[in-house]
């Protein structure tokens, strides 16, 4: 059986919200551990904490806020190896976030935007 026919499947319902949260956690996990030098010194930071769920937020188009938060934990558990007290700690840090909402939805037209300057940049420069 050959690889290249899944390429050809669309997946559908509950197996594509699956396949995008882990395209979405891969995104975030390779974003972060390259972009922030010495991760590890970060380990129970509430911002960071927030920077994760942000980009959750703007990467994902799906509305379940509960998803989110676990996926978020999920995350910064992947990046740390956390003690239990600790992923408690992570969870409420990641509740406290979304509670008062400390998440900021970019725009539509901005992230057009974006996307835009990088093809012309790539393209043309």
């Amino acid at each position: 059986m050959s690889v290249h026919i899944i390429d050809n499947i669309p997946f559908k319902n509950s197996l594509l919200k699956h396949f995008a949260f882990h395209d979405i956690k891969t995104q975030i996990l390779s974003l972060i551990t390259t972009k922030i030098p010495e991760i590890q010194k970060l380990k129970l930071n509430h911002e960071l904490t927030e920077i994760v769920c942000n980009l959750i937020e703007n990467l994902s188009g799906d509305d379940d806020k509960t998803k989110k938060q676990e996926l978020a934990v999920e995350i910064i558990q992947t990046i740390f190896s956390l003690t239990p007290d600790e992923v408690v700690v992570i969870k409420q840090q990641v509740e406290y976030t979304y509670d008062n909402n400390l998440i900021y939805k970019i725009p539509i037209l901005k992230k057009y935007w974006g996307y835009i300057k990088s093809w012309i940049t790539k393209r043309f420069l």
